[in-house]
């Protein structure tokens, strides 16, 4: 299984920031499970799930480091 996310790095600010609605950008889900009913299936974390819980630990952790992220150098 695997968990995606779409970390956005802003030339006007000088900042990393993550996008805080996963459906924006994953319409059919951020979870990814290769293996969901025999085939490769995309899907969003049932409410109350272990895979939601898991997917919120997730989102926070990387909100709290992207920050730490270096900034490209300008050209």
């Amino acid at each position: 299984m695997e968990f995606h996310y779409t970390v956005i790095y802003d030339d006007k600010v000088n900042a990393w920031s993550v996008e805080p609605d996963p459906s924006v950008y994953y319409r059919d889900g951020n979870i990814y499970d290769p293996l969901l009913g025999g085939q490769p299936s995309w899907s969003f974390p049932e409410e109350n799930s272990p895979e939601e819980a898991l997917d919120m630990e997730l989102f926070r952790t990387l909100q709290y480091i992207v920050s730490t992220f270096p900034v490209p150098q300008e050209a």
